[in-house]
């Protein structure tokens, strides 16, 4: 869990370092990124909602390590989605670049330790109370539409 939580925030700052110095160059190009965020999580989250029971990677086996769970993140194209994201959304550009891409890696990291940590302990949890086909596809719809309504914060923040 903190190897993601560390790979994402180097991400963050990463991408946040090298978006910023676009944005301001190209405000409008700020826009275009997190248009085309949130159709790519609508896509998503249809792909969630229409998926059948047993469709999804089991991943077995034991967990990455630290490093590997941070090095995973640069390959991860969901982490690349939410960074971008975050970086078109909450970028601020009437401070320095580096600070703006600092406070915002620092905020996503103090702000997703605990949704980490529930993130993973619901996801034991619910894998062990979808034990029916029927089940799977009631909580594939929820989770799609609580996508969908994430895609309204992009527009309201």
């Amino acid at each position: 869990m903190l190897g993601v939580l560390t790979g994402a925030s180097v991400l963050l700052f990463a991408v946040a370092l090298g978006m910023g110095a676009i944005f301001i160059a190209v405000p409008t190009l700020q826009v275009a990124i997190k248009i085309a965020g949130a159709v790519f999580l609508l896509y998503l989250a249809w792909r969630i909602a229409s998926a059948t029971p047993g469709s999804g990677d089991v991943a077995h086996g034991s967990p990455l390590s630290f490093l590997a769970a941070i090095g995973f993140q640069f390959a991860n194209p969901k982490a690349w989605t939410i960074t971008a994201g975050a970086a078109s959304t909450f970028m601020p550009t009437d401070i320095s670049v580096a600070l703006a891409a600092g406070i915002l890696a620092a905020t996503f990291a103090v702000v997703a330790l605990p949704a980490v940590i529930i993130w993973t302990a619901f996801g034991v949890g619910i894998g062990r109370l979808l034990t029916s086909p029927r089940a799977h596809r009631i909580f594939n719809g929820v989770m799609g539409l609580l996508l969908v309504a994430t895609v309204v914060f992009l527009f309201v923040a």
